[in-house]
């Protein structure tokens, strides 16, 4: 699934009022999600930075690497550099402001400010923002994220506007429908089935519901200040086991050409256990379902391509889990 992580440089040249080229993954994304909305949105794009730049005296505007939503280097007023975000039209999106009001800086990026429409984000940009996808162990890799669960997990707010994982799994049937029955070429029949009948189970088995990340990975977690912290939070409100489904994807996409994959994934079963003290089946269950469900968020629903990295996983966990 796509990332929005920005711990990635920025983009060598400064990009400045309006922007005059958009890059053209960026651009396929965004008319790929949101079709229309997505192209009203790249026009409009250029304007609201500009407006929300002008508004909070933000200046040397300078993007990551776009994958999705709009999000670069700014630097304030006072001086101090922080992290501008667009949100994308996507229906979910309010999920992670909600989410970082919730978290408040723990175990998690810090928002600054937010616009009156709630589309534009400022926080606090991550020193010196390394990933956790450089530490070269994977052991103590799968550890930092295990400890970092447990601290930014929350109890289910009784508020609204977070996303239910049922939802993200109740799109996959609408999807296939659409497809005329098929499944995305890519993935095992085996996997897509065994993933769909373990669902149900998954969820009844969990009593821990809480409200998580969602797509907390080696991507989505930097260096801040000595510690170790979470970006880019969707919002989920599910079983906290689930939250282990994107770190066993990871890292993209290097995980699946990992010669020593069935110790890995064994060690970082053991890991898990220990630290989380979830069901090592479990564990397995929903990182199979997050990859199928990973597949069917990548596949083009007119040619059925996409999602191979997240297919290859899949037949793995699959063949773990027969």
């Amino acid at each position: 699934m796509d990332q929005d992580s920005h711990s990635h440089p920025p983009m060598a040249e400064p990009i400045g009022f309006p922007l005059a080229k958009y890059p053209p993954k960026f651009v396929a994304n965004v008319r790929r999600y949101f079709g229309a909305k997505g192209d009203q949105w790249l026009r409009d794009l250029p304007g609201i930075v500009g407006s929300i730049a002008n508004e909070w005296q933000l200046t040397h505007i300078r993007p990551y690497q776009l994958s999705i939503n709009y999000v670069a280097e700014g630097t304030q007023a006072d001086g101090r550099n922080a992290v501008l975000k667009i949100l994308a039209p996507d229906d979910e999106a309010q999920g992670e402001l909600h989410a970082l009001r919730v978290f408040n800086g723990h175990g998690c990026v810090r928002l600054l400010r937010v616009s009156e429409d709630q589309r534009c984000l400022l926080l606090e940009q991550c020193q010196p923002g390394s990933q956790l996808a450089s530490v070269s162990n994977d052991r103590a890799r799968t550890q930092i994220a295990a400890h970092l669960y447990n601290k930014i997990w929350r109890k289910v707010p009784n508020e609204d506007g977070f996303i239910d994982l049922r939802d993200w799994f109740s799109a996959i049937p609408q999807k296939q429908a659409r497809m005329n029955g098929n499944l995305p070429r890519a993935l095992p029949k085996l996997a897509h089935h065994l993933a769909i009948q373990l669902l149900p189970s998954l969820f009844a088995a969990s009593a821990t519901y809480r409200l998580i990340h969602g797509d907390l990975h080696h991507f989505n977690i930097l260096r801040h200040q000595g510690e170790w912290v979470a970006i880019d939070p969707k919002g989920v409100i599910g079983p906290a086991e689930y939250e282990c489904g994107p770190l066993m994807l990871n890292p993209w996409p290097r995980l699946a050409s990992y010669s020593n994959l069935n110790k890995t994934t064994a060690d970082r079963l053991a890991i898990l256990n220990e630290i989380l003290g979830f069901d090592r089946q479990v564990i397995l269950g929903w990182a199979l379902c997050h990859c199928v469900l990973s597949v069917w968020s990548d596949c083009d629903e007119k040619t059925g391509s996409g999602g191979e990295y997240s297919a290859t996983l899949a037949r793995h966990y699959s063949a773990l889990l027969k």
